[in-house]
């Protein structure tokens, strides 16, 4: 399991990967996390950007299917649920399919 956190400010920065894969070749990306001042009664500003062994088109929808997967968090913390649901998506394969999508949405942040 490798982690590697930034916190400055309202912001966090993660860089997350596939906990199962060897460090030196696993898929990853960065998740930026912009706290509100309502945070956690409100939804942070999610942007992700891939690093390792991600297209732009599989990560582009990944604010939208956070965003959704926590609808359920709010007034609660969710940073947790968001970085394991990204580490389960790289292992399912990055699909960018969610509740009854049937193709990837535009940039989504």
């Amino acid at each position: 399991d490798e982690l590697k956190i930034l916190i400055e400010n309202k912001k966090i920065m993660l860089e997350v990967a596939d906990p199962d894969a060897d460090p030196d070749s696993a898929t990853r990306l960065e998740l930026k996390v912009e706290f509100t001042d309502e945070y956690p009664n409100e939804h942070p500003i999610v942007t992700c950007r891939a690093i390792r062994g991600l297209t732009r088109a599989q990560v582009d929808p990944l604010p939208r299917l956070l965003k959704e997967h926590c609808e359920d968090l709010m007034g609660e913390p969710m940073v947790y649920e968001m970085t394991t649901f990204i580490q389960e998506w790289i292992q399912n394969g990055a699909q960018v399919m969610s509740k009854g999508d049937d193709e990837a949405a535009p940039e989504a942040t």
